[in-house]
């Protein structure tokens, strides 16, 4: 599993930056096996969405991957918070390369 979560944090660019890999890619296999699952939802929503004659399992699964990505990012964010911290000061403290060739 932590296999899985570099490897979906490397395609999100959360850790490697300098990455070549499309950043708007999936953190999945777009082509891995379709798993059912039960799915509970409000019975009025449900329908209304069936009658407007959108796909329920299309529109679940990206709502999980948007919700997957989010959480990763989120503990990429917890994971270097101290390193994070650290360059800010030391930019508020030092500036940065550029500081006198920016026009902004």
């Amino acid at each position: 599993m932590a296999d899985a979560l570099l490897t979906c944090a490397r395609k999100m660019r959360i850790i490697d930056v300098f990455s070549f890999e499309d950043p708007m890619a999936p953190c999945f296999k777009l082509d891995a096996p379709k798993k059912a699952v039960n799915l509970s939802l409000n019975s009025e929503l449900l329908s209304l969405a069936k009658d407007l004659g959108l796909n329920i399992s299309k529109l679940a699964e990206d709502a999980v991957a948007e919700a997957v990505k989010a959480r990763l990012g989120e503990r990429w964010l917890r994971d270097h918070e101290e390193a994070i911290g650290a360059y800010n000061e030391r930019v508020e403290a030092q500036g940065v390369f550029s500081d006198g060739l920016r026009r902004f």
